[in-house]
């Protein structure tokens, strides 16, 4: 499949994995759009590296970062560094 990306055409394969037991929004199955070849990345290896990403809802991860700062640092009163801080975890949970 090709998927145009800034002024160019991008080549992607999409996944389909049927799920054991339905998601939380009833979805039986998940699809994965990668830029990964066959070659480069078989549908098992594609699956064991993101499946880890879909037990996670965003609910979890914001108590989790809530957790993991102790939900307010005191140094950081003002707005502006709460707000980088806050940004700097969401980037560093995303790794």
């Amino acid at each position: 499949m090709e998927l145009p990306c800034e002024g160019a055409t991008l080549a992607v394969r999409r996944l389909t994995l049927t799920l054991d037991h339905p998601t939380e929004r009833g979805d039986t199955a998940l699809h994965i759009v990668t830029n990964l070849s066959a070659t480069q990345a078989t549908v098992s290896q594609v699956a064991q590296t993101y499946g880890t990403r879909w037990i996670w809802t965003v609910e979890g991860a914001f108590q989790t970062l809530t957790d993991v700062r102790r939900c307010e640092i005191e140094p950081l009163g003002y707005p502006r560094a709460a707000l980088f801080s806050c940004a700097v975890a969401v980037l560093a949970y995303n790794t």
